[in-house]
């Protein structure tokens, strides 16, 4: 339950730099929660989110929805998209900043 890690701001601070320091030595760290907007409501957890190369979803919320939007700055077809596929597929988002 990923999402507890961002409870205490010690904790998600602490997890937020074990993050990034996995993911520069190359690394795939997995966060597994059914709740992924205790994670987006986190400072650390939407850092975390926005240096994500993928992110795997069985289905997603309206809520969820909203806040991917804003931490990955999605476009609204891509939300749209998001929308119609997120109760009949397991999505996958590929996100990468260039």
């Amino acid at each position: 339950e990923f999402h507890l890690m961002f409870l205490n701001d010690d904790t998600a601070s602490f997890m937020a730099k074990l993050w990034k320091m996995l993911r520069k030595s190359h690394g795939c760290p997995i966060g597994i929660t059914q709740n992924p907007e205790d994670v987006m409501n986190s400072f650390f957890g939407r850092d975390i989110i926005a240096n994500t190369g993928f992110l795997v979803s069985l289905s997603l919320q309206e809520s969820d929805i909203k806040l991917l939007k804003d931490i990955l700055l999605l476009t609204e077809k891509e939300t749209t998209y998001i929308r119609i596929l997120r109760l009949k597929f397991l999505l996958i988002i590929n996100y990468v900043k260039y």
